[in-house]
């Protein structure tokens, strides 16, 4: 499955440290569902938490992936 499928928007990208950050748009029963296959991730991901906060959408219109966090001074 993958966000476009879901008809949800938003962006993702790893973290310095390993993490992944995300924000997804989209109707609450998608965001949801994309929220409970990012707890548990794909196959070859090893995931250890996951933490989901509701916020005011951002409009974004597409799922984008961008480059890695730098790692803070």
């Amino acid at each position: 499955m993958s966000a476009e499928q879901t008809g949800v928007t938003g962006w993702v990208r790893n973290m310095h440290n390993g993490d992944v950050e995300a924000i997804f748009e989209g109707t609450p029963n998608t965001v949801a569902h994309l929220g409970r296959w990012a707890a548990t991730g794909p196959g070859a991901a090893e995931v250890t938490g996951c933490t989901v906060a509701a916020g005011s959408p951002e409009g974004h219109r597409a799922v984008r992936i961008l480059p890695d966090a730098a790692q803070p001074s």
